[in-house]
């Protein structure tokens, strides 16, 4: 998963761009259609992150042809872009630099409402799929992938590839249109790589019975043919934390502990498994809900959600958590271990070893987004009750 280490535009645009003027007078409204994104009002109001720096990045490997480090019109012809080469173009010099292919990803991904959690289900999608490392998903390498999309559906710009930000862009989409969170998405296709047996891309009812589900009869959100793909997994995922409450931290922390303690891979945690996370039978006890003598992450997430409210974390504190993860994790592992704790303190207050120590719930000597909502939830605590 990646994060977004924020370059603040705003503070460099007259550097970069000296002829910048023409686009301070418009003001926020931002129109959409299927295919096309008119850009109104301050182009350096949104932040670029790493991942409009890598989307960048890699767009200029791709079709800088003659190694000059910047796009020329020549170049342009067979790109396709959200926006028109006028907007994308900020300077008018007819080049588009890194920083200004940049500044079209972070519009882009503002005007679709692409957050956070796109970007680093987009990079999950294509990681464990991208064999040659291009950072992209060729035709090939996408039957690998049981979504229940085409890979024609998915590749927008018609390249013959599907890169981050196009799953981004589906993700994003698909939550706007049907509710389904990206971590429901890419769990569900992570389903059905590990439990479809006879690789339709599907979950028959026999293959369904090697999983563990939200529910009793998964079945009920399939089509006629009862069969499971991929989105009809995601919607039950979806409906289960509708139905519960819980919440998408709720998940990732479970998630988290699924996949660092399930060592035969089957998606859940049985005794031995649980043992080895140092937990203790009690603990055990009271995350099986079912009694089936396994954990599934919806258990697990359930009660750590529960857990949660229990201790009083906010939304706020949450979202702090979000905002700190985007600054300072630098190897994009979705933790802030000890040095980005303490390169932190400027934005979060004095932070010691000692604090980060007894927040580190696991012990793995980082925090995680659940940890730091924790840990911001007891400063805000502390900060009422001296009030």
């Amino acid at each position: 998963m990646i994060k977004s280490a924020s370059l603040c535009i705003a503070l460099t645009s007259l550097a970069l761009f000296p002829n910048l003027g023409y686009c301070q007078s418009a003001r926020e409204t931002i129109k959409k259609t299927t295919d096309h994104i008119v850009f109104e009002g301050d182009l350096l109001a949104n932040e670029v992150d790493a991942f409009d720096m890598t989307c960048a990045r890699r767009l200029l490997m791709r079709d800088d042809r003659d190694h000059d480090h910047v796009l020329g019109m020549d170049e342009l012809q067979n790109v396709k872009f959200l926006a028109s080469l006028g907007q994308l173009d900020l300077n008018h010099n007819d080049r588009l630099t890194l920083m200004e292919l940049a500044i079209y990803f972070a519009n882009a991904r503002n005007a679709l409402s692409i957050d956070f959690s796109c970007c680093n289900n987009a990079y999950q999608l294509v990681e464990p799929h991208d064999r040659n490392a291009d950072q992209s998903i060729s035709e090939t390498e996408y039957r690998s992938i049981p979504c229940s999309l085409t890979f024609q559906e998915l590749d927008w710009d018609q390249d013959g590839q599907i890169d981050p930000f196009e799953f981004a862009k589906w993700l994003a989409s698909d939550m706007a249109e049907h509710g389904i969170h990206p971590n429901d998405h890419v769990l569900a296709i992570e389903s059905v790589g590990r439990f479809d047996q006879n690789a339709d891309d599907t979950l028959s009812s026999d293959e369904q019975s090697l999983g563990d589900w939200p529910t009793a009869q998964p079945r009920q959100v399939s089509d006629a043919d009862d069969n499971l793909n991929s989105f009809e997994i995601a919607k039950l995922f979806t409906e289960f934390k509708q139905r519960t409450g819980v919440d998408s931290l709720a998940q990732e922390a479970a998630l988290k502990v699924i996949d660092r303690f399930d060592k035969n891979d089957d998606g859940r945690l049985d005794g031995k498994e649980f043992k080895n996370g140092r937990y203790t039978p009690e603990v055990w006890e009271s995350f099986d809900f079912n009694r089936d003598e396994h954990l599934s992450w919806y258990e697990i997430a359930e009660r750590y959600f529960m857990n949660r409210l229990d201790r009083g974390t906010t939304i706020a504190d949450i979202k702090k958590a979000e905002q700190l993860l985007q600054r300072y994790d630098r190897n994009a592992d979705t933790l802030v271990d000890m040095n980005e704790a303490l390169e932190s303190r400027a934005d979060i207050g004095i932070i010691t070893i000692e604090e980060i120590t007894r927040f580190d719930g696991d012990a793995n000597g980082s925090l995680s987004k659940l940890e730091l909502s924790e840990f911001f939830s007891d400063q805000r605590r502390q900060k009422e009750a001296t009030k």
